[in-house]
């Protein structure tokens, strides 16, 4: 969030997944009035955000329970305009800012320049599970890749398994290579 300030649909997406991974209502006005504190005062913050976030989780409006956007709805319908940070990295980043952003996560360069062929080619899917194959190389045959690539929850969720330790052997997707080749 940068400069305590983002816009609607950035709020939206990043406030469904944080819900997406279990923060509670009354987390996510924390969350969301401490990120927003440099910008406006309290009365303000609570005019002009606590109630979107409130609909969010169903507590205002139409009292709909909302779940988080995944992959294809954030690829396909939500457009990013100036100043929006909420988009598919692979399909919205420039293709010298998604590899800024790939180097200082720690991919090698031979991995670098496959997805971003896989960007040239709008296989978003592709470069994303390419990305988190080489990220965590050593936890591969770990892996369900059903999820990544087709919600960021999912991404988050492998993640956590392999960070945690907790990862049991899965079977992987048998589309994708078992090793990526160059």
């Amino acid at each position: 969030i940068e400069n305590s300030h983002l816009r609607y649909w950035g709020r939206r997406t990043y406030g469904l997944f944080l819900k997406g991974i279990g923060l509670s209502l009354e987390e996510a006005l924390e969350f969301w009035r401490a990120a927003f504190s440099l910008s406006c005062d309290r009365h303000t913050w609570e005019k002009k955000y606590a109630y979107n976030i409130r609909h969010n989780y169903g507590k205002a409006g139409k009292c709909a329970d909302y779940s988080p956007y995944n992959c294809k709805k954030i690829t396909a319908s939500v457009t990013k305009g100036p100043n929006e940070y909420h988009t598919c990295p692979y399909k919205d980043c420039d293709s010298q800012r998604l590899r800024e952003m790939m180097k200082a996560d720690g991919i090698g360069d031979q991995y670098i320049e496959n997805i971003l062929r896989m960007k040239a080619g709008a296989s978003y899917t592709k470069a994303c599970q390419t990305h988190f194959l080489a990220k965590h190389d050593n936890m591969i045959s770990k892996v369900d890749l059903d999820g990544i690539g087709q919600h960021p929850n999912g991404i988050l969720k492998e993640a956590g398994y392999i960070m945690s330790g907790a990862a049991t052997d899965v079977q992987r997707n048998r589309n994708f290579p078992q090793k990526i080749e160059f």
